[in-house]
């Protein structure tokens, strides 16, 4: 059964691009715009990992996170966050809301698969 992922940046074409990218490689994609839209989908819709952009309005990528890892019911999930900012104030805020790993963008496809099969554990 193939792992299911949610996207989630309120660029629609990184949204797409990465949703595309992710069904080649033999993932299962639902998508999100927004931080809230990206609760919503996670209440309900089976999710094995989120892809979330840090820089999003009205809610950031770090209060996601901190949101979905305070809720029992999906703080198991994996949560990668996705930021062009290379500073160390983005990847302490990151591990401070508890997310379980964090990319710089742009991402090599190598480094984005090698992350996604270390926290999905596929071969």
């Amino acid at each position: 059964m193939s792992k299911r992922i949610l996207v989630v940046d309120d660029i629609h074409s990184n949204v797409m691009l990465m949703e595309a990218w992710l069904q080649a490689e033999g993932f299962d994609t639902s998508t999100a715009f927004s931080g809230a839209e990206c609760l919503e989908r996670l209440a309900s819709e089976a999710t094995d990992l989120v892809l979330l952009d840090v820089m999003m309005p009205v809610m950031d990528g770090t209060e996601v996170c901190r949101r979905i890892k305070a809720n029992p019911a999906i703080a198991g999930i994996p949560v990668v966050l996705l930021t062009a900012l290379n500073i160390e104030a983005a990847r302490d805020a990151a591990a401070k809301a508890g997310a379980n790993d964090f990319l710089v963008k742009p991402v090599s496809d190598d480094a984005l698969l090698a992350c996604l099969r270390k926290h999905l554990r596929e071969p």
